[in-house]
């Protein structure tokens, strides 16, 4: 078994993601859709459409949506070779390969409509993203404000697009309440009004802020990883046990992930500004447990995740080691 902490190869743990080239697919076909608007349109249409292109061909490491795959792998395995709708011959219907693409693809858009916001002057006011220029920095806040509305709002198109037999819509409903669930007031979006008050949190106690900055990242990051999860299970047809136990798994995942990302806050192959929490005044994990500690924070947190789902008998050795690999990672 890898262990968090050293020199582990997430570009490697990456290609072992079966279905990843059906995302690719679904993934590249959205941003050319944006792009044909920015070709076609009228000036305004075209502006979005520009800027809708630019955020999704930023790169990243497109860890939620491999999540969600390989969720979707654990429960339905064959589905990423499932080309025919013959479901006598034993094939995986094409609808479902449909859904679990288009789940991966929609937790994607609403990541990156998340990072657009962040970045924001009013947010973080961050100038650089995976090495490029902030949206708002190469077009203006109006249009990158938008662009996050439109990622946000087309990603639930995506799913409810999919036609599925009327005796499996429940599984798009599912996908649905998870990235909702997820992304909203009771997750995504209170994470960031939390952090947003982060500055403040100097003059609590140690234990009363360890607990308020995992509050803060579990629903920040954590939620959506979580969802993730959740939603490959669900669009795989699992049932609600299974499907809990991936998002609990997300959830620890994520907070593992927000650990090993404060501790590399001053590294340099982020693709991030480097130091922007300390300039912030933000208490980090860095902060209040050292690089030691956080690193067996990490290993922790990332045992439990793989716990819960070995105790379901869905942990995977192509999941195991992507979230090894995920929370030992150097950028």
């Amino acid at each position: 078994m890898l262990e968090t902490g050293e020199e582990l190869d997430l570009d490697g743990a990456m290609n072992i993601v079966a279905g990843f080239e059906w995302f690719a697919r679904k993934w590249q076909s959205i941003r050319e859709s944006y792009a044909s608007d920015s070709k076609n349109g009228a000036r305004n249409d075209a502006l979005l459409g520009a800027a809708l292109a630019y955020a999704m061909e930023g790169g990243g490491k497109f860890v939620r949506p491999k999540l969600c795959l390989m969720a979707a792998s654990a429960v339905e395995p064959g589905w990423a070779s499932g080309h025919g709708t013959d479901t006598a011959t034993g094939s995986v219907p094409s609808w479902r390969r449909e859904l679990i693409e288009s789940a991966a693809a929609a937790v994607e858009m609403v990541h990156n409509y998340s990072l657009i916001h962040d970045d924001l002057p009013c947010m973080d006011d961050d100038d650089l993203r995976r090495g490029r220029p902030t949206l708002h920095k190469v077009y203006d806040e109006a249009t990158a404000l938008l662009a996050g509305d439109a990622l946000l709002t087309d990603a639930f198109a995506i799913i409810s697009d999919v036609a599925l037999p009327r005796e499996h819509a429940h599984e798009a409903l599912a996908c649905v309440r998870e990235l909702s669930s997820a992304a909203g007031g009771r997750g995504m979006v209170m994470g960031q009004a939390l952090d947003l008050a982060n500055s403040g949190m100097k003059s609590l106690g140690r234990d009363e802020a360890i607990a308020r900055l995992e509050k803060i990242h579990l629903n920040k990051t954590g939620a959506l990883l979580g969802a993730a999860c959740a939603m490959g299970a669900a669009a795989a047809g699992a049932g609600t046990d299974v499907i809990a136990a991936f998002r609990s798994a997300g959830h620890k995942l994520g907070l593992a992930f927000q650990v090993m990302d404060d501790l590399l806050d001053d590294s340099p192959n982020t693709g991030k500004t480097q130091g922007k929490d300390a300039r912030a005044g933000k208490l980090t994990y860095l902060d209040l447990l050292g690089r030691e500690s956080g690193l067996r924070y990490v290993k922790d947190l990332t045992g439990e995740a793989l716990r819960g789902l070995k105790e379901q008998g869905v942990l995977t050795p192509a999941f195991e080691e992507f979230a090894m690999a995920l929370c030992g990672r150097k950028n």
